[in-house]
C-alpha cells in the first residue's frame, strides 16, 4: 500500500486548509437564517453545524459548494459574539463562495423551543 498523507503530516495537503478558530479578515462565512415568518439571522461566522435529514453537516470557511435536505434540530452558528443556536425543521441549506444561505420552514432561538 502506497504512503498516503493524514491530516497529521506536517507537508501535507490539509496545511493550507483554514483553522476552525481562524479569524482572519476574509475567512468568514456570511450566513443567512430565514424561514417563511422572519429572517432570523444574518451575519458573519467562523463556522456552523446544522441538523442535515441523515445526520449533523459541519461547515467552515472555504468548504465546497452543496445542497443539504435539513432536518429537525439544533442550528448552531459560531462567530465572534459566541455561539448563537436556532430550532430548525425542515428546508434547506446552501453552500457557495463561503455564503451560507439556510431556508426553513420553521426557525426559532434555541431557548425558546
Amino acid at each position: 500500500m502506497a504512503d498516503r498523507p493524514t491530516p497529521m503530516d506536517r507537508d501535507g495537503p490539509w496545511n493550507d486548509l483554514p483553522n476552525a478558530g481562524d479569524l482572519t479578515p476574509g475567512r468568514w462565512l456570511h450566513v443567512t437564517v430565514i424561514s417563511p415568518a422572519s429572517s432570523a439571522f444574518d451575519g458573519a461566522a467562523t463556522s456552523i453545524v446544522a441538523p442535515a435529514h441523515d445526520g449533523e453537516v459541519g461547515i467552515l470557511y472555504g468548504h465546497a459548494p452543496m445542497v443539504v435536505l435539513l432536518g429537525e434540530g439544533e442550528l448552531r452558528i459560531r462567530s465572534l459574539d459566541g455561539e448563537t443556536r436556532f430550532r430548525v425543521a425542515r428546508g434547506f441549506l446552501q453552500v457557495i463562495d463561503n455564503e451560507v444561505s439556510i431556508l426553513a420552514e420553521e426557525v426559532e432561538p434555541a431557548d425558546a423551543a
